[in-house]
């Protein structure tokens, strides 16, 4: 005849479960020691390495939203990225130290008054991959669009994979002050 202590549960056994990093929600996780950063960082050596021997005069122009009227738009995974280069730089505040705007230039916010991007080896795609008209002039070849249009879909598959519920591509301030809001 067995025992009634023999039928209990173990001590082990009643305790939760603990969750390991395989189990733990992706959220879960802090973004530096997530797989999907090094693929992210991944896709941007290899946008980098095709547009290589393209060449940027660094006039900023592309940091002014107003007078390019374009604004680069960014996923969830490139957000996690340009927030860790921010924290990783001082916060926010270390990106707010910046010369006084023009009416209508809308600055990018991580451009420093140095006329320098504050994240430059974070920064999103679609900073990686635009060329001022001076600039693709100066160059005179056309970009490898359908090789960049590739990598465009592999980010947001990444994204994808990464937040399963994550907000669709946004603008970028837009992006930055929804985060800042939270």
């Amino acid at each position: 005849m067995t025992s009634r202590r023999e039928h209990e549960p173990t001590q082990d056994a009643r305790k939760p479960a603990r969750y390991s990093m395989t189990h733990a929600s992706p959220r879960a996780i802090p973004w530096r020691k997530r797989p999907e950063r090094e693929e992210l960082r991944a896709i941007y050596r290899e946008v980098d390495a095709l547009l290589d021997g393209y060449a940027c005069d660094a006039s900023t122009d592309c940091c002014r939203f107003g007078v390019t009227g374009r604004e680069p738009y960014v996923t969830e995974v490139e957000l996690a990225e340009i927030r860790a280069a921010i924290a990783e730089n001082g916060g926010h505040r270390a990106t707010r130290k910046r010369s006084l705007e023009i009416a209508g230039e809308r600055r990018c916010p991580m451009l420093t008054a140095a006329g320098k991007c504050s994240i430059y080896a974070a920064r999103p795609l679609g900073c990686r991959t635009f060329f001022c008209d001076a600039s693709l002039k100066k160059m005179g070849a056309k970009l490898p669009r359908v090789k960049l249009q590739a990598l465009v879909r592999a980010i947001d598959a990444l994204s994808e994979k990464a937040f399963v519920r994550g907000e669709d591509s946004r603008p970028l301030t837009q992006a930055l002050s929804s985060h800042s809001s939270k």
